[in-house]
């Protein structure tokens, strides 16, 4: 069980003792007379048994009080000052700033890298295309897979209004050169 746990342990225990005490204080408590009130027999044992139960309790009370104090002496110390925390905390701050402008960069330089393959796709597709016959079709055995054709569909979806082959290679046609 780590320090803080006992810690609490003790003054749960320390809260309980006193709910007890305070209970058998109340249970045991002999009458208060008023003067020139008779005093049954056997009052004064009486008391002097509560006496002693208060002092033994008021003993325990102590002593759980000394675990209690013994433990926060044994707590570790807090950190740094209020001072250091800041410049900690602004340390960090620069840290993360800094490492927000890595990232943006490696973005961008990931981006870039996006639009040059995507080029570089789009022209080797177009160039598959220019070459075939026109009533070719690719294989999936050809050295480009998936076919130039579906990958221009991907890149570039067309209209839905195109109604044949000639009117989709005219409209692929168009958007690679407004690509390039």
């Amino acid at each position: 069980m780590d320090r803080l746990t006992e810690l609490q342990f003790e003054i749960d225990e320390l809260t309980r003792m006193f709910f007890t005490c305070i209970g058998v204080l109340q249970r045991d408590a002999p009458p208060s007379y008023s003067l020139g009130q008779e005093v049954p027999p056997g009052t004064e044992e009486r008391r002097e048994s509560i006496q002693k139960q208060v002092k033994d309790m008021a003993m325990q009370v102590m002593q759980a009080y000394r675990r209690i104090d013994e433990l926060i002496d044994s707590l570790p110390e807090l950190g740094p000052s209020d001072d250091a925390d800041c410049e900690l905390l602004a340390q960090r701050d620069e840290q993360n700033r800094a490492m927000a402008v890595e990232l943006r960069n490696k973005q961008a330089e990931a981006n870039a890298w996006l639009v040059k393959v995507q080029e570089v796709m789009l022209q080797i597709s177009k160039d598959r295309i220019s070459r075939m016959d026109p009533g070719q079709k690719l294989l999936a055995s050809d050295t480009l897979a998936p076919s130039a054709e579906r990958l221009m569909q991907q890149l570039f979806p067309l209209d839905a209004c195109v109604t044949d082959e000639a009117d989709r290679k005219r409209k692929a046609d168009r958007l690679t050169d407004d690509v390039l």
